[in-house]
């Protein structure tokens, strides 16, 4: 038996697809219905950096809020509205990057 083309594999995902009702494909729904369904290393590979995401957007709004602080002479406020900032747009990002890894 011949190996299959990209061009049967995906034939066969869209009809795997369309016994379970969908209607509308997109490129990572018909990825993950190939033959061999998709790679774990891949999700690995996007979830990896979370925790440096999170780290970064903190240091960068504590360091903004130490700016803000020196700028204004505003003692603790900047650095704490620094700080709640950076966490949430970390918090934000780990998120958006969690649902677009495990997205079908």
């Amino acid at each position: 038996m011949e190996p299959r083309t990209a061009a049967a594999h995906r034939f066969v995902a869209r009809r795997a697809l369309a016994r379970r009702g969908k209607r509308r494909y997109t490129a990572r729904m018909i990825r993950n219905a190939m033959p061999g369904g998709p790679s774990p290393w891949r999700q690995v590979g996007m979830l990896a950096p979370l925790g440096l995401t999170l780290g970064v957007a903190t240091a960068i709004g504590v360091g903004v809020g130490v700016l803000v602080d020196r700028w204004l002479a505003s003692a603790p406020w900047g650095l704490v509205v620094g700080l709640l900032l950076g966490v949430v747009a970390g918090f934000r990002q780990v998120l958006r990057d969690i649902r677009r890894a495990t997205l079908d």
